[in-house]
């Protein structure tokens, strides 16, 4: 992600699993401050940023997000509303998210079997790719 300061970097993952929970913990080994995880119940949010590790220690302990301590609990809907710079939809194919957001600046990050989750009607001139 040239350019960006990864400690100035808010991220939201869409999405806990396989791709969005490595690609959390990666970012987040890198510097970057993860605001936002979801799993198909629902959104954890902290606007100073995740404990990524302890996290996913907890997913793996209760398969769920809601109950970690360090952070704010919220439906899905409202995590496409979050502040951030970059986004990385990688939830599964076909959850029902709400795509009325995007009016606001951020970059889209996109891999092979995710980048579908992302409508190019939803995203702004204001929203760009990595």
């Amino acid at each position: 992600m040239a350019g960006m300061r990864p400690e100035d970097t808010r991220v939201v993952v869409q999405g806990s699993g396989n791709v969005g929970g490595i690609g959390a913990l990666l970012l987040h080994r890198a510097g970057y401050k993860i605001v936002s995880l979801s799993d198909m119940y629902g959104t954890l949010y902290n606007a100073k940023g995740l404990d990524v590790p302890a996290v996913l220690d907890h997913l793996r302990t209760t398969r769920r997000l809601e109950g970690f301590a360090e952070g704010d609990y919220m439906p899905n809907g409202e995590q496409l509303e979050l502040d951030c710079e970059v986004l990385v939809p990688a939830a599964f194919r076909g959850v029902g998210w709400d795509w009325h957001w995007c009016e606001q600046s951020c970059l889209v990050m996109k891999g092979k079997s995710h980048y579908a989750l992302v409508p190019e009607k939803v995203l702004s001139s204001r929203c760009g790719y990595l």
